[in-house]
């Protein structure tokens, strides 16, 4: 009986610690996602520079551009001045439309702070299957989380 007992009392002992241990990260974890969504806040608030990172040249050129034309960040073609980095993470599928996505980077520790929803080009408009991936981008996902 008395073996019984000890058994169980170590049983709820354990499960009482397993339960303070996950609750400690998980407040962690909600304490960090609260500092990324304020440091995002920080970081690409207007009048910002941001260095865009890409692959592909020509998304370089039509994210520049659209950037520019919004007129809410500045951007910059030198890496250290950047308040922000934003990456963008695309694949050509089939008939050269695109999906991806893009990220934002703190440049001081590369850590990715949010991204967009993915987006696929497939059976919208424009014939530059590039510009028209990267403007959709900006328009339907970028300027929602900023404002």
């Amino acid at each position: 009986m008395k073996i019984v007992i000890l058994f169980i009392s170590i049983l709820l002992f354990q499960g009482n610690f397993c339960f303070a241990q996950d609750t400690s990260k998980t407040t962690i974890q909600a304490s960090s996602q609260i500092n990324k969504s304020e440091l995002f806040k920080t970081l690409t608030k207007l009048g910002n520079k941001v260095y865009i990172v890409t692959k592909d040249a020509a998304e370089l050129n039509y994210a520049t551009i659209a950037i520019n034309y919004w007129g809410y960040w500045n951007v910059t073609k030198i890496k250290d001045e950047a308040d922000f980095i934003l990456k963008i993470d695309s694949k050509t599928i089939e008939f050269g439309h695109k999906r991806g996505k893009m990220i934002f980077v703190n440049p001081k520790t590369m850590d990715e702070l949010m991204e967009t929803n993915t987006l696929v080009t497939i059976g919208k408009g424009d014939v530059n299957r590039k510009r028209q991936f990267i403007n959709r981008l900006i328009e339907e996902e970028v300027k929602p989380m900023i404002k």
